[in-house]
């Protein structure tokens, strides 16, 4: 049995289809599939065991704006008198405001007091998960700022937006480390408020990075960035958590 990695950042399809002088293929060889996976783990570099307090019963809430701090208590205090035990709960984006649904910022209404209800549902054993994306609302508190700071991919000379709900959302360019830095201080500061994991949610079809006209920080191509953006994505988000909650404790999905 044997698989394929194709070692570059352009989009697969664009690889098989184009000759790429910077495309390094690796083949795996293996008994079996798992032989395969376990060549391919250990070429990747074999991930940290999860968490113990991990390893349980996950309750993962839907986005639904109307949901509250109470309810989800009620429900966490509910679940655990019918004998159930949780290990962790994740709050998906239904925790930020429906104001600024890409911010990073609990909703001031529902959520009034983000660290008593962190402190409330540690209280029950059980660990908190949210997602963040790579992107800002043109209404967010911290759109001017990323725009005064050149922390947006760009669309010629002016901001790439997508229009997404009720407003249009720029995309913050994580190949440039001033916006990974930026990401990182709001993750950490919702982890000191009391948040232990983190997913790092890229929205399903938010970002196009067939477009043409899109520019990066570091002068790559929309089509060499396909892959690299979710990896320099992913890795900002770990590197903050692991950093703020210690490695062995770092949850990210």
């Amino acid at each position: 049995v044997r698989g394929l990695d194709i070692n570059s950042s352009y989009m697969i399809y664009n690889l098989l289809n184009q000759q790429k002088e910077d495309g390094v293929s690796v083949i795996f060889v293996g008994e079996d599939l798992l032989g395969v996976i376990s060549q391919f783990n250990k070429f990747l570099g074999i991930s940290h065991p999860t968490p113990s307090w991990s390893v349980g019963t996950s309750l993962l809430f839907a986005s639904d704006s109307t949901v509250t701090a109470d309810d989800i208590i009620n429900y966490v205090d509910s679940t655990r008198a019918l004998g159930i035990t949780l290990s962790e709960i994740w709050l998906s984006d239904l925790w930020i405001s429906s104001n600024d649904p890409l911010g990073f910022t609990f909703d001031p209404i529902r959520f009034p007091d983000p660290a008593a209800f962190c402190r409330k549902i540690h209280d029950y054993g059980v660990n908190i998960g949210i997602g963040v994306s790579p992107y800002i609302s043109d209404n967010s508190e911290f759109y001017e700022e990323c725009l005064e700071n050149d922390l947006f991919i760009k669309s010629g000379s002016n901001v790439y937006l997508r229009d997404y709900e009720c407003c249009a959302a720029a995309v913050l360019d994580l190949t440039n480390i001033a916006a990974r830095s930026f990401l990182q201080a709001r993750i950490d500061a919702l982890l000191k408020i009391g948040v232990d994991m983190v997913e790092a949610d890229f929205r399903y079809k938010m970002f196009n990075f067939e477009d043409s006209e899109v520019t990066f920080f570091n002068g790559q191509k929309p089509s060499e960035v396909s892959n690299y953006y979710s990896t320099i994505f992913n890795e900002a988000v770990y590197d903050v958590v692991s950093r703020t909650k210690g490695h062995a404790n770092a949850m990210v999905i």
